[in-house]
């Protein structure tokens, strides 16, 4: 579990520095820029020893609260047909949409028509 125990500077401090870390493209040098326009005088070294001790626990923290991937699969399928004026293409045409919660085409299946 996360531990403060012995740490000079707040909670609120510690967790915002190491989750703009986490989130974005930041440098430590970055982050001490960044709280220092915030009134917040900490050295980039800290930060850097901050985000070695807290980011693990935190993952770990995180990966127990999330979903597992791919329980539920749904299968949609749509026909189209070609316009006749394409007389090379006169066929069906099969869109295979999978995870029909995201739309996503996977791939097309051609017929013969």
């Amino acid at each position: 579990m996360l531990s403060f125990k012995g740490t000079r500077f707040p909670i609120d401090v510690i967790l915002v520095c190491i989750r703009w870390y986490a989130a974005y493209p930041l440098s430590y040098r970055h982050l001490e820029q960044m709280m220092e326009e915030r009134s917040v005088s900490v050295d980039h070294s800290t930060i850097k020893r901050w985000a070695i001790r807290f980011l693990p626990l935190l993952e770990k923290l995180s990966r127990r609260n999330t979903r597992k991937v791919g329980i539920s699969w749904r299968m949609d399928e749509t026909h189209m047909v070609i316009p006749p004026f394409l007389e090379h293409a006169k066929s069906w045409h099969s869109p295979i949409v999978t995870d029909t919660s995201v739309s996503r085409t996977v791939g097309f299946q051609t017929v013969p028509g």
